[in-house]
């Protein structure tokens, strides 16, 4: 097994207690990673659009692990994609935890202003998680989920269409068809 690694030049950030590797995120079709530094602004804006995205298994079609700012996920088609905590689309790290004042949280993907729109979400599946279709995680912030088509998307866990786990201020689910997605935890 291969590590991820940044090309020549370049780096990421793995977010405090996050083991390296992505263990249960490797394989996606795309991953998104970024500096604790900030790399991308409302200027410096990433996009993935207008792809087909499919047959990815275990990280699921999109992996936007942490500190990605501004990332617009758009005019895609995301089907058939397999992933631990998230089938289509997975923005955070739902496994990433720290102790504070004796209790364990989760620790913020510090994935703010995600613009997800105008896609078809559709036959993805979360094996072990929520978020068959979209897998939302602490620290998502002003996130704006907008005129996708999610259909047909299942998960092992509750929200099978679009799961949000966690706490993140601010977010926007509007004018989206949610149709026929299920779940297995009854």
């Amino acid at each position: 097994r291969t590590e991820i690694a940044a090309r020549a030049g370049n780096s990421f950030d793995y977010l405090a207690n996050q083991e390296t590797g992505f263990l249960a995120s490797e394989g996606p079709a795309i991953i998104v990673l970024g500096k604790s530094s900030g790399n991308f602004t409302e200027v410096l804006e990433p996009r993935i659009d207008g792809m087909e995205i499919s047959g990815a298994m275990t990280g699921g079609g999109i992996f936007v692990n942490a500190y990605v700012d501004h990332l617009d996920i758009s005019n895609n088609k995301i089907t058939g994609n397999e992933g631990t905590y998230g089938g289509g689309i997975h923005v955070g790290n739902p496994d990433v935890t720290a102790e504070v004042d004796n209790n364990i949280v989760q620790v913020s993907s510090d994935n703010d202003f995600i613009n997800i729109h105008d896609n078809e979400v559709v036959l993805n599946g979360a094996t072990f998680g929520p978020g068959g279709g979209i897998g939302l995680y602490t620290g998502t912030n002003d996130y704006t989920i907008d005129h996708n088509f999610i259909c047909g998307n299942f998960a092992q866990d509750n929200g099978a269409g679009i799961s949000h786990l966690g706490l993140s201020d601010n977010g926007v689910i509007s004018n989206n068809t949610i149709a026929f997605n299920q779940n297995f935890n009854q």
